[in-house]
């Protein structure tokens, strides 16, 4: 799997040699900065009238997005390093 510390291509992840596992991983990646960022970008509508009753609960929503894409990804991570035979110490 990805147990060389000094191999940094996170492209190799999407290859056959690493059992596809990009394809696993990045799409919570994404999906969960796309979802922040979304956030970021509206909240400072908040502030016009017209907006006030929508922005909020989309806030809300991307906020859960986020939470739910990076969750999935740390969960699934953290689930391939521990399945691994990287070697921390010893």
């Amino acid at each position: 799997m990805y147990e060389n510390p000094n191999h940094h291509c996170p492209f190799c992840l999407l290859k056959s040699g690493y059992g596809y596992l990009g394809y696993a991983l990045y799409p919570p990646l994404f999906v969960a900065t796309a979802a922040g960022l979304g956030a970021g970008a509206i909240a400072p509508l908040r502030d016009i009238k017209s907006l006030q009753a929508v922005i909020p609960g989309e806030i809300r929503r991307l906020i859960q997005l986020w939470l739910y894409g990076f969750g999935g990804f740390y969960l699934l991570a953290t689930w391939l390093m521990l399945r691994s035979n990287l070697v921390l110490l010893g």
